[in-house]
């Protein structure tokens, strides 16, 4: 089942998603769910923009910005050149 939402002139498409929307969604939680989407995006966008494209290949497996992140603090905890850097 898909639903789409219109609102202003943001369009978002919600597709097959496990919850569905209640009858009487504000405006204010409608924009807030787009809100949140964007942001998961830029994060992990930024992520990907400042690795290497090896290390690239790594971690685009991984689905969550917290299991990438925690994948590039494990990987790189003992490395002398990243300790400089923090």
């Amino acid at each position: 089942m898909e639903t789409t939402i219109i609102f202003g002139q943001q369009e978002w498409k919600l597709a097959r998603m496990h919850w569905i929307f209640r009858n009487n969604l504000t405006i204010a939680q409608i924009k807030n769910h787009g809100e949140k989407i964007t942001r998961k995006s830029k994060t992990k966008a930024c992520l990907f923009a400042a690795v290497s494209p090896t290390i690239f290949t790594r971690i685009m497996i991984l689905g969550s910005t917290k299991a990438i992140c925690d994948h590039l603090k494990k990987e790189y905890q003992e490395d002398e050149r990243i300790e400089k850097c923090e």
